[in-house]
């Protein structure tokens, strides 16, 4: 059986208990730049819909509900299908 490959360079209890392998680089780190922690801001002419299904295994419906806050702007909407799964767009009769 194959075992998954586990590379970072975080060091935590919880970590080592997945025997990761060796990994001695420098972690990936970007520099923080304008646009570090800065909320899209939705103009004047447009409109954003955000589609989520509570059902969703893979895009779990709270972070579209994230995202949807985290955007400044009025004209932004947030439709939530409740029994699809993923794909929410193609899976619903909704």
């Amino acid at each position: 059986m194959h075992q998954p490959l586990h590379f970072s360079t975080e060091r935590s209890k919880t970590w080592d208990q997945l025997k990761p392998s060796n990994y001695d680089a420098h972690g990936i780190i970007y520099k923080r730049d304008e646009c570090w922690i800065v909320s899209a801001t939705i103009p004047r002419q447009a409109s954003v819909l955000v589609m989520s299904s509570k059902l969703d295994p893979q895009k779990l419906h709270m972070y579209a509900a994230a995202v949807l806050e985290s955007l400044d702007g009025d004209n932004k909407e947030l439709v939530t299908c409740d029994y699809s799964v993923h794909v929410a767009l193609l899976s619903t009769t909704q």
